[in-house]
Parts: structure tokens; sequence; C-alpha cells
């Protein structure tokens, strides 16, 4: 199945895509802006944590969706699957802050990269942006992912753009959405990326997309009526 739209005109399809997206997620996470390496963080140790982490081959994104109302999809990329928590509010580099995170059916590793709009009808309708993309891996001793997911706690270390550092994801005991999903915390470890209140708003600091640089707007205009109004519903990048 090909790929068309935004992340085709980038990339293509197959594993020539892989490759090529691969080397944008590398060139995207290794040109990170100062405020995000963090002031106790020099090149040469981030660029040796990306390194490492990049070699695994596990993504993590995160889209920036306008459905029903506005709120961010988190993915890990595991075993095949990514393992999907919805934030109404978005991640926080706040130490003090307790994002809410609904966990979600898993996703197709194949959609990772899709930006654009889903038609009304369809599951998850409205625009989606790739707002965060990197690379991610557990710490060491939550290395067994599938028994600390069924623990209810998770520790592990992002590699983006936009997100960096250790961070937490723990569930919380007998608490459930309106569909019945598990409520989780998306919690920022205290690291030398985290920061205070009085400290700029990631998700206000850097909102756009962070392939494409496009508004949630602008990713709407040019599905429909610029270069991308010829998508299809799902493109896929990967060919598994």
């Amino acid at each position: 199945m090909g790929t068309q739209g935004f992340t085709q005109k980038m990339f293509g399809n197959g594993e020539e895509a892989v490759r090529l997206f691969n080397a944008a997620v590398d060139q995207t996470t290794l040109s990170m802006s100062p405020q995000i390496i963090g002031v106790n963080q020099t090149t040469a140790v981030v660029t040796t944590q990306h390194n490492r982490i990049a070699a695994l081959k596990r993504h993590f994104c995160v889209k920036k969706h306008d459905a029903t109302r506005l709120h961010y999809d988190f993915r890990l990329e595991w075993n095949g699957v990514l393992l999907s928590w919805a934030l109404p509010t978005g991640p926080s580099y706040c130490i003090e802050d307790r994002r809410e995170a609904i966990e979600m059916e898993d996703h197709d590793p194949a959609n990772i990269a899709f930006e654009g709009v889903i038609p009304e009808g369809r599951y998850g309708a409205g625009v989606v942006m790739l707002w965060e993309v990197g690379y991610w891996e557990p710490l060491p001793e939550y290395q067994d992912v599938e028994l600390w997911m069924r623990y209810g706690y998770l520790k592990f270390r992002l590699i983006g753009n936009k997100l960096q550092g250790i961070w937490i994801l723990r569930r919380c005991p007998n608490r459930y959405a309106k569909g019945g999903q598990p409520i989780w915390y998306l919690i920022k470890e205290s690291d030398s990326f985290a920061r205070t209140k009085s400290e700029p708003d990631i998700l206000k600091d850097m909102p756009n997309g962070v392939l494409s640089r496009r508004t949630l707007a602008e990713i709407e205009h040019y599905w429909f009526e610029g270069e991308d109004k010829d998508c299809l519903l799902y493109p896929r990048l990967f060919e598994f």
C-alpha cells in the first residue's frame, strides 16, 4: 500500500522510507534547542545517549489531536505495537504535574508518522499533528515492560526533539475513564531536563509539528486545499 500526503512526499514507501524516516528522526532529535538539552547536559552526553537508544529502533511519538476536544496521544513502540495513552492536557516538564493519561487500545506502528485529517464518521475524526517523535528505552530495572505494565508502573527515558529525560507512567488504583479505560499519570522525573512552574510550558513553547513545522490549521488547510488533498485516510509509512 502506498503512502501519500506529507509523509510520502518526505519519505516514500518500503525499506527506503524507514531509513529516511529514521534519518529525519535522528536529525530532529540531535538538533534540540539549548533549553531542551538542559543546563547540566552537554551535547556529547546527549549524542551518546541518542546513539545508544536509536540503535534499539524503538520509536515514541506524541500526536496533537483536535478531535471531539483537543488532546495529545502518547505512544511507545514495543513488541510490534504502539502502547497508547490519551492525555487530555498533554505532557509537562514540571515534576509537580501529574498529567492524566487514559489507556487506549494498541496502535499499528505503521501509522506512527501520520499527520493529516481523519474524516467525520471515522474513529478519531479530526486533525492530527505529529507533535513529537523520537526514541525511547525503559530504564535498566524496567526492561521487562510487560511485567511493569501489569504492575502499573513504568520508568523510561525519552530522546526526542521536545521531550527528553526520564519519565514515569503510573496507573491510578481504581480510577477509570467514562469508557472504562484505566487512568494513568504521566510524570516527569526530577533531572536536568525538568522545569519549574515559572519556566515555559513546552506545549506553548513548541506548539507546531515536529517534522512539518505546521500548525493544526495549516495541516487542515493543506489536507483539503493544498498539496495533501489526495491523501489516504491512514497513510502507511512502514511496510511489514
